[in-house]
């Protein structure tokens, strides 16, 4: 694909902030939990965090395809930090789209700035692929709308300043009859819950908000009342291509990854990047990275999610919204598998305990006695290729691709 220069610019700055800046403490933010601001804080002065935002509000008013490379630079560093970028981004978009003029003046700049984070609240303990099934209720009362409920699995929960809380007014008549609030983390009644912890992506604080008589003032509802169907088409297709580009960036990072472990790996007196079914392993790979690169980057085009003026044109398909966000994981799943293969012999270096959902860590003799000891030559045996994946294709995740020695 052709891209213009501005896009090339924005695709060279991003990828320089996430290998310089990013990818040194992306191993150190998984594991240990650790937010990371930092990496936002550079993105915000670079201007990235305000790059879905039209140039008539501040923002760099960039392109979609613009957008994704960069959310697949970031990814590429920084798995962690790409997504938050991404939830920022998506909730920024649909506050410039919908926002009034008095919500986009107030809550804009400092979004723009990265001083204010904002998270989209969708998911509840009843209701999460099936947006039907949500039940967050909502009363108003005078100029206030009186919440009572909670959301799950909110991403940077406790980070965020701001929340993009979808719920039902006591006017809802239909099941799609959704509304949205802009509700600001220190409003009465507003606490955290349960704070989960994810296998992979672990530098992201993912919770639990929990609402109690929370009163937001009607200034906060963004669109109209039972509106939010409208707000959320103006960055569904953005949030499509923006996970198939996070997927994009783990897996260029992983294809970097074996291709320099290949090279640097001996065995028998050669690397192991002279033998043809190593060679297979890393040319497969890379045929699925761009396959997958391909899809994506066509889908943006394909499926005209144009918003450089904060509206979106032309229509959706469900095969359309298949292509972006299915596809390119599945490629992305085969290529970290074929990586898993290439790095064998290092598969006992750290295996995931499920149990509680805790992980089983070594002190750092131990692991290095199981390195040591590792068969050299088990990228050869075949009875053991789905657990030994399934055990490396987690523990990539969460130790963000670091390079191997």
């Amino acid at each position: 694909m052709n891209l213009t220069n501005e896009q090339k610019m924005i695709q060279e700055t991003a990828h320089k902030i996430a290998q310089q800046e990013l990818a040194p403490k992306a191993a150190q933010v998984d594991r240990d939990l650790t937010f990371p601001a930092d990496g936002l804080q550079q993105l915000a002065e670079t201007g990235f965090l305000g790059m879905t935002i039209p140039e008539a509000l501040g923002g760099g008013g960039a392109d979609t395809l613009s957008f994704v490379l960069t959310v697949e630079a970031i990814a590429q560093g920084c798995a962690s930090t790409a997504l938050l970028f991404l939830t920022h981004g998506l909730a920024a978009r649909a506050l410039a789209a919908a926002g009034s003029d008095e919500q986009k003046s107030r809550l804009l700049p400092a979004m723009i700035r990265g001083e204010r984070l904002e998270a989209l609240a969708a998911t509840e303990p009843d209701a999460g692929s099936n947006p039907l099934a949500i039940a967050l209720k909502t009363k108003a009362d005078g100029d206030d709308f009186v919440v009572n409920g909670s959301k799950v699995f909110v991403t940077a929960a406790e980070e965020a300043e701001l929340y993009l809380v979808v719920l039902r007014t006591d006017q809802a008549k239909a099941p799609i009859d959704f509304s949205a609030l802009v509700i600001e983390k220190g409003t009465p009644g507003f606490s955290f819950g349960k704070k989960d912890e994810g296998m992979g992506l672990r530098g992201i604080s993912w919770g639990e908000l929990v609402f109690e008589d929370c009163r937001v003032p009607r200034v906060n509802l963004l669109g109209a009342e039972n509106g939010y169907l409208g707000v959320a088409m103006s960055f569904a297709g953005l949030a499509m291509v923006g996970t198939a580009a996070i997927s994009l960036g783990i897996a260029q990072a992983s294809v970097d990854a074996a291709i320099g472990h290949a090279k640097s790996r001996e065995i028998a007196g050669q690397t192991i990047g002279h033998y043809q079914g190593i060679q297979f392993l890393l040319a497969e790979m890379s045929t699925a990275l761009a396959a997958a690169r391909a899809l994506t980057y066509s889908s943006v085009h394909g499926q005209a999610l144009r918003y450089r003026d904060g509206h979106r044109r032309g229509a959706q398909s469900p095969a359309g919204a298949w292509r972006k966000r299915v596809q390119p994981r599945v490629a992305v799943g085969a290529l970290l598998s074929r990586r898993a293969r290439t790095h064998a012999a290092l598969n006992t270096v750290r295996d995931v305990e499920r149990d509680a959902g805790q992980n089983a860590r070594g002190d750092a003799a131990t692991i290095e006695n199981k390195r040591r000891t590792s068969h050299s030559g088990r990228f050869s045996s075949t009875g053991n290729r789905s657990a030994f994946s399934q055990r490396i294709y987690l523990r990539l995740l969460r130790r963000q691709f670091p390079s191997f020695s």
